[in-house]
């Protein structure tokens, strides 16, 4: 077991291809973000999206329409909010997974999948929901914009498809856009493509004459993006500036001076236009005159002006995506397009998992502590009021939390003083917790230890080396501790009965260890593994060709390594099946070993175990519901035969039914969390207002346990107009559909 201090890098960019490299100019200044953060004693890395919590709720991506919004979910579904007008909300079946990128219109949405196929649903008056055949396959590039009617596909060999309104024009491509485009925008009546030479071609209509298909000189041969308003466009050039042409009646092309250099990302509104600078701030500029229009659309927020790598423009809103993975709203909010659902903002999945001897402890993403197992020693009830947790450890019968503030909680069993904490120890930075001592990190790289004296060899465990001050992980074993020091060397003390002091003397560029019961692991830089002191149970035969090793973690008498491919080894003691890593087990981000089971963590945030099953240790906490009340807007209960066991229903309600009251009741509300059409129903007695406006009304009942993978419940609401027989399959998102308070 051991912990680490927390760790952060940034990724150096690859050499662009020269044909490309003006286009990836842009990808690569927003996506370079990638930062290292630590999964127990595993580190796991991500450019696109710099945060781990991007793997338990921070989204991927973000698009504004005209009165609803879009985005991409870490879990690769898409998530939509605001009007559901034309059911441009009501997410189908087949984006709820495997989707790549989304675009919002005017009246619909698009989602592309990670086979190159475009989905469609809303719309319908102008047939930009309706897919043709060629844009099925070899997708590469979606766009449809807050104010189009139309909607535009870009093949991998650099084709424009376009479908939907044409009324100027704006869905004829020109043969410019045939070949050679690296990307696309949709306008109210135009379109917009780049080509790999940093050449933007413009179509469709002007009506107004303000020319907004006329392309500024200085843009040709240096755009990098593009992106296209209602009737202006934006182009942002390899130097980071952005030109901006068309209409400017509210000075949505009059391009402020900060947005003259250092800009990485565009978007374009009706009447407003935003910029993100390589800082993470964002710029707006436009509307701002107080008129009837201006909804503070160019008014950034000061949770926007920093941190940001990401940005989107509604019709009269903003958007803004941080690296946190949340989203920054701004603007309009007549359809609460801008009231990003709570689902989005923090839904609590598991961070840490920890492995005992019989119970287990995972660390929620919340800050707190989830126990289950044997009890034997009190080392499950977790104390009351613990919160804000940073990292845990668990042990034969005890447990350990690290605070964020750097203090210490513990509990369980005492009898060797493992649980008497010194009273004057700095900031911690990382702990661990061996079968009989503990171990602290304190911020000035010192190691504290205590528990039990015995008067015997065994209390060399806590004799922490005076000449150690530059530690950044420790692990505590049996009887010996391990620290590993700045300079990627390892010190070791305690009893050496079975060679746990018989470190390599050559050992070096270590960025990882973990201290077993009698026997050591060490990461080394290059992904192998060294191993080192009790070998009864062969618990340091590694493996034949063990390399690309990401995490380590030794238990009682065996070993796990995590692979950078995100499978599980094992080696060593086998008895209790501690060994036997579950049948295509794969996406794997942190495991932990213990006496005699093991622990994975998935990146979707469910908890994996195998091993001994004795005491409950491997029976992951979960919850489900028991039951879900409907009551319609006069108190009238509507009836709901609810059966766990069946996730889709049809309920017939009277025509006159304007809003339906929904109550899930959970079983374990302390292992789960509800949210019905996205919104977490924070008080289990309140049930969650959902309008029913359309003839069918779509409400997802989504459970999600910490621990476990997600289960939804879609009830689709049927006025009594609308036949039963028409009643469309449920098909919304667990987070898509109505939201309250449309318009």
């Amino acid at each position: 077991m051991v912990k680490m201090r927390l760790g952060r890098s940034l990724r150096n960019k690859d050499q662009i291809g020269a044909r490309l490299a003006r286009l990836c100019i842009l990808l690569l200044l927003m996506q370079s973000f990638l930062l290292t953060v630590p999964y127990g004693n595993v580190y796991a890395q991500g450019s696109a999206h710099p945060s781990l919590g991007d793997r338990w709720g921070g989204i991927q991506q973000i698009a504004g329409g005209r009165y609803h919004s879009l985005a991409l979910a870490p879990d690769t579904e898409v998530l939509a909010w605001g009007s559901n007008g034309y059911g441009k909300a009501t997410v189908p079946l087949e984006a709820q997974s495997n989707i790549v990128s989304v675009s919002a219109g005017q009246d619909h949405s698009l989602a592309l999948t990670s086979a190159g196929e475009v989905i469609a649903w809303g719309g319908g008056r102008f047939g930009e929901a309706n897919v043709p055949m060629e844009a099925k396959s070899d997708i590469v590039a979606i766009a449809s914009g807050n104010s189009a009617f139309h909607s535009l596909a870009l093949t991998s060999s650099g084709k424009v498809i376009a479908w939907g309104a044409n009324i100027t024009g704006q869905s004829d491509v020109p043969d410019e856009a045939e070949r050679g485009v690296v990307a696309i925008a949709a306008g109210y009546w135009h379109s917009l493509a780049l080509t790999a030479a940093g050449e933007v071609v413009a179509w469709g209509g002007d009506p107004y004459g303000s020319g907004v298909l006329n392309i500024p000189d200085e843009v040709q041969g240096h755009a990098v993006a593009i992106s296209a308003g209602t009737h202006h466009s934006l182009a942002l050039t390899a130097s980071g500036k952005v030109v901006a042409w068309g209409r400017n009646e509210s000075g949505q092309s009059s391009v402020p001076e900060e947005a003259e250099s250092g800009v990485i990302a565009i978007a374009a509104g009706r009447a407003h236009s935003l910029a993100l600078k390589a800082d993470g701030s964002v710029i707006a500029w436009g509307i701002s005159n107080g008129s009837r229009d201006d909804y503070g659309q160019a008014i950034v927020p000061e949770a926007a002006k920093n941190s940001v790598i990401a940005i989107a423009a509604g019709y009269e809103y903003s958007l803004a995506r941080k690296a946190d993975g949340t989203i920054v709203a701004w603007g309009d909010n007549g359809s609460r397009q801008i009231d990003v659902p709570a689902r989005i903002a923090a839904p609590v999945k598991p961070r840490q998992v920890a492995a005992g001897a019989s119970h287990s402890l995972a660390l929620t993403s919340a800050g707190r502590v989830v126990g289950w197992g044997s009890n034997s020693f009190n080392q499950l009830p977790v104390p009351g009021g613990l919160d804000e947790v940073q990292a845990i450890s668990a042990s034969v019968s005890h447990s350990l939390a690290l605070k964020t503030d750097g203090t210490i909680n513990g509990w369980g069993d005492n009898l060797y003083n493992q649980l008497d904490i010194p009273p004057n120890l700095r900031k911690v930075d990382a702990i661990d917790a061996g079968d009989y001592h503990s171990l602290a990190l304190q911020d000035d790289g010192t190691v504290v230890a205590w528990g039990k004296v015995y008067g015997n060899e065994e209390d060399k465990r806590l004799e922490v080396p005076d000449e150690l001050k530059d530690a950044i992980a420790v692990g505590a074993g049996l009887f010996h501790s391990l620290a590993l020091k700045a300079d990627g060397t390892v010190a070791v003390w305690g009893s050496n009965r079975f060679g746990q002091l018989n470190i390599p003397s050559d050992l070096r560029d270590v960025k990882a260890i973990s201290a077993g019961g009698y026997h050591s692991l060490a990461l080394k830089t290059d992904g192998t593994i060294v191993a080192w002191g009790d070998n009864t149970h062969n618990q340091l035969n590694l493996p034949d060709r063990l390399q690309d090793v990401v995490a380590v973690s030794a238990g009682r008498h065996h070993s796990v390594a995590l692979k950078s491919d995100g499978t599980v080894v094992g080696w060593g003691n086998n008895t209790w099946g501690q060994l036997e890593v579950p049948l295509n087990l794969r996406n794997v981000v942190a495991i932990s070993a213990g006496d005699n089971h093991t622990l994975a963590l998935l990146a979707d945030g469910t908890v994996v175990g195998w091993g001994y099953e004795g005491s409950g240790k491997l029976d992951i906490p979960t919850s489900d519901l028991t039951w879900i009340e409907l009551t319609d807007s006069s108190g009238e209960e509507v009836e709901l035969p609810f059966n766990a066991d069946q996730q889709e229903y049809t309920v017939q309600i009277d025509n006159d039914v304007n809003e339906m009251n929904v109550l899930a009741v959970l079983e374990y509300t302390e292992h789960a969390d509800v949210y019905v059409n996205g919104e977490r129903q924070s008080d289990p007695a309140v049930a969650a207002r959902i309008p029913v406006i359309d003839e069918q009304t779509i409400v997802n009942v989504e459970v999600s346990p910490y621990l476990k993978e997600n289960k939804t419940y879609t009830i689709t609401l049927v006025k009594n107009s609308a036949p039963l027989e028409q009643a469309a399959k449920p098909v919304a998102s667990p987070a898509g559909g109505l939201a309250p308070g449309l318009r």
